[in-house]
């Protein structure tokens, strides 16, 4: 949330010349891009499987069998609690999260120390100035150059260590989908109180329906094209506090009570696409909210227990019984 509040709090007062950055000629490509696995993929449940040719260096089980003599079926055994008996080919490439836990030597894994963060390299804007200017010329204020990141990378981001996945594989979810997800929750986000944001994270294991969806290329995007001033979605009023997360969760509260109100129970962010995909300056970063639940809480309500939104196991297979006392959420075994 900390890279989203600066550019929230001063993001409507900075439309100007940076709108053209050239960045924004690769719109149409996206949109259409979009709309083709939209429609390609509009009524699957979960994210497709070995979409690439190419495994850039990670393993493909073409059966059970396989995966049993290999290291990753102690992994998959981990974070699944099983080890799948069918949907056979499985990519480890698709899997980009791998959680903290992780036993990276035993996987033959080693992230890339240089590309921690999936941070910009070389000479770029201070971050204040980077996440205002991001809202309206993601080009200029993340400067990545192509193949500074490319398929494959390996290195530490978002509570975990992600493989890189280049833009076109990048798919807007439809409704009713089920996609991983990680939310951490602590006193730095108290102020998430209308929503519950979440990092796609597949290859985590938690499972999160979007039920029905909307996405927007950006926060300013979304705040732009829902609200209208009427009902429920109408822009708020800067708060009387000098607190940025205060100030920054504001607007998105607001934008998820509006979108709330129109009978949607999830939105998703489109990440920069190009040259290299990212989120606020990060690498293969991706996120969403659900606009049912509070995120301030790690199981999106104050007791947590079994719940209604999230799954565990292989392909959302297991009821998720949540422990609210943990800060991230979580699915007890």
């Amino acid at each position: 949330m900390a890279m989203r509040v600066t550019a929230l709090l001063f993001s409507t007062l900075f439309v100007s010349a940076l709108g053209q950055d050239l960045f924004l000629s690769k719109a149409p490509l996206r949109a259409a891009r979009q709309a083709q696995v939209m429609n390609k993929f509009a009524s699957w449940k979960f994210e497709p499987s070995c979409e690439s040719d190419d495994d850039f260096g990670y393993p493909r089980f073409n059966s059970m069998d396989e995966l049993k003599t290999s290291p990753w079926a102690n992994h998959i055994s981990k974070v699944y609690g099983e080890l799948p008996t069918s949907g056979y080919p499985i990519c480890m490439f698709d899997f980009w999260f791998l959680p903290n836990s992780t036993d990276l030597n035993a996987l033959g894994l080693k992230p890339i120390e240089d590309k921690a963060g999936g941070k910009v390299h070389g000479w770029h804007l201070p971050m204040f100035i980077q996440n205002i200017v991001s809202q309206f010329a993601p080009g200029i204020a993340y400067p990545y150059k192509k193949g500074e990141y490319v398929n494959g990378d390996l290195y530490s981001l978002m509570g975990g260590t992600t493989i890189y996945r280049d833009w076109y594989l990048f798919h807007q979810l439809p409704s009713n989908a089920w996609v991983e997800v990680t939310h951490l929750s602590s006193a730095y986000f108290s102020h998430e109180t209308d929503a519950m944001w979440f990092t796609r994270s597949r290859g985590s294991g938690i499972w999160f329906n979007v039920g029905k969806t909307i996405a927007f290329d950006s926060h300013q995007d979304g705040f732009t094209k829902m609200f209208n001033g009427t009902g429920e979605c109408v822009q708020p009023p800067m708060p009387h506090t000098i607190d940025p997360l205060a100030m920054g969760a504001a607007s998105e509260n607001a934008l998820s009570r509006c979108i709330r109100s129109q009978g949607y129970d999830s939105a998703q962010m489109r990440p920069n696409p190009y040259p290299v995909m990212n989120t606020f300056g990060q690498a293969g970063w991706a996120e969403l909210f659900s606009s049912r639940y509070v995120g301030k809480y790690a199981c999106g309500t104050p007791n947590g227990g079994p719940s209604p939104f999230l799954k565990s196991g292989w392909q959302a297979s297991r009821a998720c019984d949540c422990d609210p006392s943990q800060l991230q959420t979580n699915c007890r075994t």
